[in-house]
């Protein structure tokens, strides 16, 4: 029986060394999927922090005459059905505005109600502080998924807070 100067097919080292740098770059694209999940849902509820945000203010700024009414320091009640807020009958009294923007912050955010008292919007003279000053301040807080809250370079936080400052 003649042997071929050719080898034909591939040896068990081979196979093993192609396999074992497959599954590598495989594993590390699964890592990389975790954390570009976790990174789209801090993403989308930054997102929707912002939109409540100017939500309420865009409602405030129609209704100026009544500025006043909508100030809080801590999470409104959402003691409104949810049918009663998506009505198109009657016009909504200021409570029941706030209740219903409530009802959605509650909806959107995780675990709003249990940061109640992370939440107001007032006066302000300076970031964070309810003073009567001249600015008028709205910050927003929700509980991130994932390993916390953070900008690039800082420390992860428990809380995330989303703050918006403007002159009425």
């Amino acid at each position: 029986m003649a042997t071929s100067p050719y080898r034909q097919g591939f040896s068990l080292v081979e196979l093993l060394m192609t396999l074992l740098l497959t599954s590598t770059g495989l594993l590390g694209l699964a890592a990389l999927q975790g954390k570009a999940i976790r990174h789209t849902l801090m993403a989308t509820q930054h997102q929707s922090a912002i939109l409540l945000a100017q939500d309420l203010l865009e409602q405030l700024r129609a209704d100026a005459a009544n500025a006043p009414a909508y100030h809080f320091e801590r999470l409104p009640a959402s003691d409104v059905a949810l049918d009663d807020c998506q009505a198109s009958g009657s016009p909504l009294t200021i409570a029941q505005r706030i209740a219903c923007w409530a009802l959605d912050v509650e909806n959107k955010l995780a675990a709003a109600r249990a940061l109640e008292h992370e939440f107001h919007l007032c006066h302000s003279s300076q970031s964070g502080l309810c003073n009567g000053g001249s600015s008028l301040e709205l910050q927003l807080a929700w509980q991130p998924a994932g390993n916390g809250c953070a900008l690039p370079g800082e420390q992860p936080t428990a809380t995330c807070r989303y703050r918006l400052r403007t002159e009425p």
